[in-house]
């Protein structure tokens, strides 16, 4: 017998021999099977009692829900970043220690993994009076679209909830006229001259008055105090039809303004400087 296959022979029996006992948790084994070598590795969480450091994404809704997990799991190196087009604030509470000058004040880097991201959510209000924003309307469509809406006419405008209704009513009642022209008055209202053909003959002949423009009283958000938002009407004739649409006055800006407002109570909640920005 060679001094290779003693050496062979010694091994199997001592692995044959040995029993099997339990790996300690946190360990990197590696084994020789019959198979090959083999890496047993233990120093993930799932073998510990519990994880080595936090990691997770938590989304909320509301700048309450965010204070309050923020305050739960920040610390004094914890960073806050607000991206004011995507409307969303979002905290890196385990961001890099601070430095001081070229020395680590703390121990330098951490990993960045867990965060809270507050998503601010429109509320249906906004949804609904920015989607039909410039959008051209058939006279019973826009009729029956500002009887649904009228409540967030806003009060003290240059046209009221009533005057509104008012006005979808009469657009009702004269689905089946011809429009034949429009006038602005000195009053600033819109005159539309409708008639009426009744058995082939002249009908009644009438006017709709209709406000040059309106103001809303929208909030963007939950979290944020409504706005006073103006809204112009806009009308078409066409072959005798009447296509209506308002256009609202720069609602890009007062949706900034309003993700703006809510950061600023986010950062009175959490007591801290929100900067402007994606984290990486």
């Amino acid at each position: 017998m060679t001094e290779l296959t003693e050496a062979q022979s010694i091994a199997d029996v001592a692995r044959e021999s040995t029993k099997p006992h339990d790996l300690e948790p946190g360990c990197i084994y590696v084994v020789r099977t019959p198979g090959g070598v083999q890496t047993i590795d233990l120093t993930g969480d799932q073998y510990r009692e519990l994880p080595r450091r936090k990691i997770g994404r938590v989304e909320v809704r509301d700048v309450a829900s965010f204070a309050q997990y923020y305050s739960k799991h920040a610390d004094s190196n914890s960073e806050v970043f607000a991206d004011l087009d995507a409307a969303t604030i979002t905290a890196v509470l385990d961001a890099h220690f601070a430095t001081d000058g070229d020395d680590y004040a703390g121990e330098g880097a951490r990993w960045q993994q867990h965060r809270v991201t507050l998503t601010m959510i429109k509320t249906p209000q906004w949804v609904t009076w920015t989607t039909a924003d410039r959008r051209f309307m058939t006279q019973a469509d826009f009729a029956e679209f500002i009887e649904d809406n009228a409540a967030d006419v806003a009060p003290g405008g240059p046209a009221t909830a009533a005057d509104l209704l008012e006005m979808a009513q009469k657009f009702q009642a004269h689905t089946k006229v011809t429009f034949s022209s429009g006038k602005r008055l000195q009053s600033g209202e819109t005159q539309l001259v409708y008639s009426e053909t009744v058995d082939a003959k002249a009908g009644e002949r009438g006017t709709i008055e209709i406000p040059n423009d309106f103001a809303l009283a929208l909030a963007p958000f939950e979290d944020c105090d409504p706005y006073r938002i103006k809204a112009r009407f806009r009308f078409r004739l066409s072959d005798g039809a009447v296509r209506m649409a308002y256009h609202l006055d720069d609602p890009q800006r007062t949706f900034r303004d309003a993700v703006g407002q809510v950061v600023t109570k986010a950062e009175e909640a959490c007591s801290v400087k929100i900067m402007r920005g994606r984290p990486a």
